[in-house]
């Protein structure tokens, strides 16, 4: 596995979302199948990571670098440290985990676990991310599935339609400044802690 295992890790999840798209809604199963599957390839690659991490070296290991553009500096470069690696398997025993916890919804299957899987993935990219650029690139890409999964499937919820409680409403209204009025603005990071502070009051 090598250097490639942080590869593993992140595309793992993507790979599966991937696959889903061009799997029918009425195949339940497979469409599990491939969830699973995926997730089961980044838990074993997150597990290997973990073990095989040198606390006595310490500092950022497995780093792989990308170049993405050279005229504006940016690339994927992904590496853990000692703080990482364990959020980095936590991630994806709790994908892995979530896959099987939700093995019972029946309402847009595939559409579920495809938004579950990129949501990991993204959480996945922040905690490996060591390049500024797709720090932010995974941070933001985490923002919409969330939203979805909560708002389509969450606890208090049935439907898109159906948020109406007062931390739904909060979510929904953040959601909707974030994309009205973009990224430059004081409001907007404010907008952004209500938003993950809301996720966290409707999931629970």
């Amino acid at each position: 596995m090598g250097d490639l295992t942080l590869l593993y890790i992140l595309f793992a999840p993507f790979a599966g979302a991937i696959a889903l798209i061009f799997v029918s809604n009425r195949q339940t199963m497979l469409v599990r199948g491939i969830a699973a599957g995926s997730a089961f390839v980044s838990l074993l690659a997150s597990l290997y990571l973990f073990y095989a991490y040198d606390h006595v070296k310490g500092g950022f290991q497995f780093v792989q670098q990308f170049e993405w553009s050279r005229q504006l500096g940016i690339s994927l470069h992904l590496g853990v440290d000692g703080i990482g690696t364990p959020l980095v398997l936590a991630s994806s025993i709790l994908l892995f985990a979530g896959i099987f916890v939700s093995w019972h919804i029946k309402d847009r299957t595939k559409e579920f676990y495809i938004w579950l899987l990129i949501l990991a993935a993204a959480t996945i990219g922040v905690f490996m991310s060591l390049d500024l650029f797709f720090l932010f690139f995974f941070y933001e890409m985490s923002v919409i599935p969330m939203y979805l999964l909560l708002g389509m499937w969450g606890s208090h919820t049935k439907t898109y339609n159906e948020m109406t409680d007062p931390e739904g409403l909060k979510l929904r209204d953040s959601v909707r400044f974030i994309f009205n009025f973009g990224s430059n603005s004081k409001e907007y990071a404010a907008m952004k802690l209500v938003l993950f502070l809301s996720a966290f009051a409707v999931a629970a």
